[in-house]
């Protein structure tokens, strides 16, 4: 009858260990799950997006200088919107702005809307920022930057495979951890067969 308790008993205890491993193990993915898809992606997206916006802003202020000449050449402002398309990260070489469109009132000798670059980008950031006159600040248009977003999904796979990593590496080792404990009870219990 002893015999029969403590082999209950042990494999009461051997049960409760695999529960708690398991129990570390899923809070560990809901904990990092959690984490990714609430605080860090978001936060990502707006950074990037702030970057951008601010790419956008600076660019903008050629585009309006160059409407804001007395006379508007629409040749010489398609030149402008070339050289802001080609401007890319020195490091990765990856383009900052895939198109531009502008909408343009009252301007004389050029088409109401240009446009350059690739306007049909579904994943691109789409700033939209007013062109306005350095003298008056009258609104003399309107910008669309079409503003790459590879960067923010090279950020997010870089990050999201580290943390896929991590996850993996701490998985393997609360299993090894469960495996160390799992053999070390069944040594004891061996032993205690042993002396009884």
């Amino acid at each position: 009858m002893n015999n029969w308790r403590d082999k209950k008993t042990s494999n009461f205890t051997l049960a409760h260990f695999g529960l708690v491993f398991l129990f570390l193990a899923i809070a560990l993915i809901i904990s990092a799950t959690t984490y990714w898809s609430v605080f860090l992606e978001p936060q990502i997206n707006d950074y990037s997006r702030t970057q951008s916006n601010l790419i956008a802003q600076s660019q903008s202020w050629i585009l309006a200088d160059e409407l804001d000449k007395d006379v508007v050449k629409e040749q010489s402002l398609i030149e402008r919107m070339d050289e802001i398309l080609i401007l890319s990260d020195q490091e990765t070489e990856i383009p900052y702005i895939h198109g531009i469109s502008i909408e343009v009132d009252d301007v004389k000798n050029i088409s109401p809307v240009i446009s350059r670059g690739d306007i049909s980008c579904k994943d691109c950031f789409n700033i939209k920022i007013p062109l306005y006159t350095k003298s008056n600040y009258e609104l003399i248009g309107l910008a669309n930057f079409y503003s790459n977003n590879d960067l923010y999904n090279f950020v997010l796979d870089n990050i999201r495979s580290k943390i896929i990593i991590s996850l993996a590496l701490t998985m393997l080792l609360i299993a090894i951890a469960w495996l160390i404990i799992w053999k070390q009870i069944n040594k004891t219990r061996e032993e205690d067969k042993k002396i009884q």
